[in-house]
């Protein structure tokens, strides 16, 4: 980012702080949200202040991993060494932003912090944290921030262990035990499923019709199965 064109008018005024000038500490206390990062840029670079990938690999070039990765975002702890202020930098339910105790006494400390970043290169970085929309992914490669939504790929079937399938069953409702039936017939451990299907047709009278007509197909199809198994 160039620090000239898209700070605000405060920022633009603030001696840009060395990454020597703040470390790492421990929260204090009692801490509230003091500004939204996007707050202290001009419009022209809202997107790129409200972007979590963004905050998190320009602070991670000079102080590596965030101390938390929560829910919805980060946070990291900071204390400027000539005042001894702390405030928090971190990623919530709002975005970036900045938090601590005393609005008007850390106002130049976070200038000086935010000039900092902004001629920061991002590092290579990812972190993956969890969303009411989902997980979520934010970091950067090559210099290029993103916030993108992760979608998990989905495994391929894995071979079913009856007897461990067969214990989970025993313990679940009508429902989930029919359904650990008919995954231990399409598994062809025949053995297994007629045992559990058995036990589930003991308590008949109480099952919904549907788990009935559930009941019996498996148990057709186990029938089948073993007869195939003997020719």
């Amino acid at each position: 980012m160039a620090a000239g064109k898209i700070l605000s008018p405060y920022l633009r005024s603030a001696d840009a702080g060395a990454a020597g000038d703040f470390e790492r500490t421990t929260p204090p206390l009692h801490s509230s949200k003091l500004f939204g990062r996007s707050d202290l840029y001009t419009a022209e670079a809202y997107l790129v202040a409200a972007s979590r990938g963004d905050f998190v690999a320009r602070i991670w070039t000079h102080y590596g991993a965030p101390d938390n990765v929560d829910y919805e975002g980060f946070v990291y702890w900071f204390c400027e060494k000539a005042t001894g202020l702390k405030f928090s930098a971190y990623a919530g339910g709002s975005g970036p932003a900045y938090g601590g105790q005393g609005a008007a006494e850390l106002a130049p400390v976070v200038a000086r912090f935010e000039a900092l970043l902004a001629g920061t290169e991002p590092a290579t970085c990812e972190i993956e944290y969890e969303t009411d929309f989902g997980i979520y992914r934010s970091g950067a490669v090559g210099g290029v921030p993103y916030d993108r939504k992760h979608e998990p790929k989905v495994r391929p079937h894995a071979p079913i262990d009856g007897r461990r399938n067969l214990t989970g069953m025993l313990a679940a409702g009508e429902e989930g035990r029919i359904a650990a039936v008919e995954e231990l017939v399409n598994a062809k451990d025949f053995a297994a499923a007629q045992k559990a299907a058995l036990a589930l047709r003991a308590e008949e009278r109480s099952l919904a019709p549907a788990t009935k007509a559930r009941l019996r197909a498996v148990l057709d199809k186990i029938d089948m199965g073993k007869a195939l198994k003997k020719s």
